[in-house]
């Protein structure tokens, strides 16, 4: 009786997933349909326009709406690739301060356009990470701070121990204020496609912090978030903390 339950029980819960990862996939394609379908709109309206500088805004517009499109198929991409256990991953030490700074300028131009001066504190440490899946890590908490945080982000790395208490380790915290914290589950921030039910209040695929937490499960790091008034923190937690030789 207790095998059957015990079956019963996973039975319903990969219908229960299956129908969540359907929904999901439904409010994605709806998200892709959106910025295609005014893509083309935008296009046709190029087609027969004399004016040069209103063709010239037309195409713009319809080249934005096709880099939104983009932007959610590579979340769906990247979702693909982190779930997938035959993903390779080359596990090695990283200069995370190096890592930090990269991501932080490559997204410059976004927090310069709000005006918000980001923060970080991070000595020389190396981390036992895979260097590509890091940098995507990052790259999704970045962006998840600039889509829905309403202002600067604090980036701060500090000695911890380790997930899974092997030894010493490095978290880093990304911290920034949000518009609605009683909006926020904190627990569930993770769950595929959690940003794109019903909850959602700006765009966005909703797949980008469960990617995060998909690779930083497959390299054995630990990812959690916590809010403190109106300010959300995400902490990535990994192995490492090493300060790096001197070079000879």
């Amino acid at each position: 009786n207790a095998e059957i339950d015990a079956a019963d029980a996973e039975r319903v819960g990969a219908l229960r997933a299956a129908d969540e990862f359907s929904r999901g996939l439904t409010a994605l394609s709806h998200d892709v349909r959106t910025p295609l379908t005014g893509a083309r709109g935008y296009l046709q309206l190029a087609l027969g326009e004399a004016d040069p500088a209103r063709r010239d805004a037309q195409l713009a517009a319809a080249d934005a709406r096709l880099a939104a499109m983009s932007g959610l198929l590579d979340e769906l991409f990247s979702y693909a690739r982190a779930t997938d256990p035959d993903t390779p991953l080359d596990l090695g030490p990283v200069a995370l301060r190096p890592m930090l700074e990269q991501v932080l300028l490559g997204h410059y131009p976004e927090f310069e356009k709000r005006g918000w001066e980001p923060a970080m504190t991070c000595g020389d440490v190396m981390v036992d990470a895979d260097a590509e899946a890091l940098a995507r890590i990052v790259e999704n908490l970045v962006a998840n701070a600039l889509r829905h945080g309403c202002g600067p982000l604090s980036v701060s790395a500090r000695a911890e121990e380790a997930p899974g208490g092997e030894g010493g380790g490095v978290a880093v915290d990304f911290s920034n204020p949000v518009p609605d914290p009683s909006a926020i589950d904190a627990d569930r921030l993770f769950e595929r496609f959690y940003q794109a039910d019903a909850s959602r209040a700006t765009a966005g695929s909703g797949l980008g912090l469960s990617v995060a937490a998909k690779l930083a499960e497959a390299q054995g790091m630990g990812l959690s978030a916590r809010l403190d008034g109106d300010v959300l923190t995400i902490t990535l937690a990994m192995a490492g903390g090493r300060i790096p030789p001197s070079p000879l």
